[in-house]
């Protein structure tokens, strides 16, 4: 399952919140619960670019590689800051105001696209 894309949505893979941030993943969700997610994604929104780059801050400070284990998608334009093994795409791509983002680890979003291609 797809992870939305609400304003400017940080994406995270949970495996570094797992093996970096105090208390692990569930640490994590106590101070933040009912955040949007997958299996192996959670996202976090923020209505501003200076809340997303406090919140970047702090995950740098617990360890956790931006590179490797974060993305930033804004829920008009798409990726803004992209990850390895995290894509983004939008459910209604031919839309100019609502395009729909959400973002997948890349094998789903590959198989979504295999379901959403049509058939000859």
């Amino acid at each position: 399952m797809p992870v939305p894309i609400d304003f400017v949505t940080v994406v995270i893979k949970k495996q570094a919140l797992e093996e970096s941030f105090p208390g692990g993943l569930s640490g994590f969700l106590r101070s933040r619960p009912n955040l949007p997610a997958d299996e192996q994604l959670i996202g976090i929104p923020f209505m501003s670019g200076g809340e997303v780059e406090e919140f970047l801050n702090e995950l740098q400070t617990v360890g956790i590689d931006l590179q490797t284990s974060c993305a930033v998608g804004d829920m008009m334009l798409g990726a803004m800051l992209t990850c390895p093994g995290i894509d983004f795409y939008a459910l209604a791509p031919n839309e100019p105001f609502s395009k729909q983002w959400q973002a997948a680890v890349t094998t789903q979003t590959q198989a979504l696209s295999a379901l959403s291609e049509p058939e000859d």
